[in-house]
């Protein structure tokens, strides 16, 4: 199980692992610099690998914030998730922008050209879906533990 430091130099074990991206250690980051390439027919997207040489969890400096985003995504169980949204003026309603499938696969798509602009409210989305997921849990694992009790007791009778 792959470890690293934390807070105060405590170690903590990683959630996220590696399925699609390349095997650690890597010899570059994995990150892909995405830029607009204007030529005369319009706006091309393009993609180029990041050039810098990885950390030990296989970002590098620069972009080691997607780490946090996969661990973060891995603690939910990786969950189809709205990264964006935009607001309708007319019904002032949001709708989502750039959705994230489900599964590690689909979030490591993402991550690998996550803009770091939207990472501070992503990761704030995140923690607060964490909180949820940890309280759904709780919930049912008390009704289980609940109806595990009721059944001895009216096995007993």
């Amino acid at each position: 199980m792959l470890m690293r430091l934390w807070q105060g130099g405590c170690i903590k074990p990683m959630n996220y692992h590696p399925y699609n991206l390349p095997r650690l250690p890597r010899q570059r980051c994995a990150f892909m610099v995405v830029y607009a390439d204007r030529q005369k027919d319009g706006v091309h997207f393009m993609w180029t690998p990041c050039t810098n040489t990885p950390l030990a969890c296989g970002w590098c400096v620069g972009h080691a914030y997607v780490q946090e985003l996969l661990e973060a995504a891995c603690a939910i169980g990786c969950p189809a998730f709205v990264a964006a949204s935009v607001r309708d003026h007319k019904t002032r309603q949001e709708a989502p922008a750039l959705l994230i499938g489900k599964g590690i696969a689909a979030w490591e798509a993402y991550a690998v050209s996550h803009p770091r602009r939207l990472h501070v409210d992503l990761m704030q989305r995140l923690r607060l879906a964490k909180a949820e997921y940890d309280r759904l849990n709780r919930e049912m694992r008390e009704d289980a533990i609940r109806q595990v009790r009721e059944r001895a007791f009216d096995g007993a009778m």
